[in-house]
């Protein structure tokens, strides 16, 4: 039998298969970072420099915009953006 294809899907393959493709790809996203870290709401993405302490830390921090970035290690356009709330929304 001769397979056919449709933008590179290969029709020939057995439900069984592409059952177990489906569910390896779930459960490998399912068990990623990303949605490890959404689910316990700590963080919006993984790749954040700063931890849920560090932003309320900011928050309630009366120094400069500068002088924070710099002790923290990002730009003063991060620290205006988690002061207005623009970022890290999720943390309170």
């Amino acid at each position: 039998m001769r397979a056919r294809y449709i933008r590179g899907l290969n029709l020939s393959m057995s439900e069984e298969r592409t059952g177990r493709m489906r569910d390896r790809m779930l459960s490998q996203w399912q068990d990623s970072a990303f949605v490890t870290a959404y689910r316990a709401r700590q963080c919006v993405a993984v790749n954040t420099k700063l931890s849920p302490d560090a932003v309320r830390a900011i928050r309630s921090d009366d120094r400069s915009l500068r002088v924070i970035g710099q002790a923290y290690g990002v730009s003063r356009t991060a620290i205006r953006r988690i002061r207005k709330g623009l970022t890290y929304k999720r943390i309170e």
